[in-house]
């Protein structure tokens, strides 16, 4: 399942693209690494973009954008204590292509979450960063592949271009 070399066709109709944290204050909130701030902004609205004009849902946790669906959340799961699974499930969602801040917080308690929950979980190993650079490298080496397919941003929208 989470062999790198395996190819992904999504069923753009049950996938999601759920960023966690991007918000300013998270952000730009201390060092960021090994992925810039720039960067994983630069791959987060790539996969935003490439998702624009299809049946995809985007979910931005914890921000405001009317055009979105918003979830705001109070643990460091988008799961837990929200109403993110129901609205999933009422729109049918089986896959989630995941991204954000901090990788080995947010993200990856929303990751476990997710898998747990018997979503299909693809991370944006460039779309997501930490403040701690061995940590992050040991969660998307070590940690993710045992619950999600990591992927880099160019490999998944390959992937969603495919699954037009």
């Amino acid at each position: 399942m989470n062999d790198l070399k395996e190819n992904m066709i999504f069923d753009l109709s049950k996938t999601a693209f759920v960023a966690i944290d991007m918000q300013k204050g998270i952000v730009n909130n201390g060092t960021l690494s090994p992925h810039t701030a720039a960067s994983i902004l630069t791959n987060n609205d790539l996969l935003v973009r490439t998702l624009k004009r299809t049946a995809a849902l985007k979910v931005l946790v914890n921000v405001d954008i009317s055009t979105m669906l918003t979830i705001t959340k109070y643990n460091p799961s988008a799961f837990f204590g929200t109403s993110l699974n129901l609205q999933l499930r009422r729109r049918g969602i089986e896959t989630i292509i995941l991204s954000g801040v901090a990788t080995t917080n947010g993200v990856y308690a929303t990751a476990l979450d997710a898998f747990q929950h018997g979503y299909h979980v693809v991370l944006a190993k460039d779309a997501c960063s930490d403040r701690d650079k061995e940590s992050h490298q040991l969660f998307i080496k070590k940690i993710f592949p045992k619950t999600a397919r990591v992927r880099s941003t160019k490999q998944i929208i390959e992937a969603i271009q495919q699954s037009k």
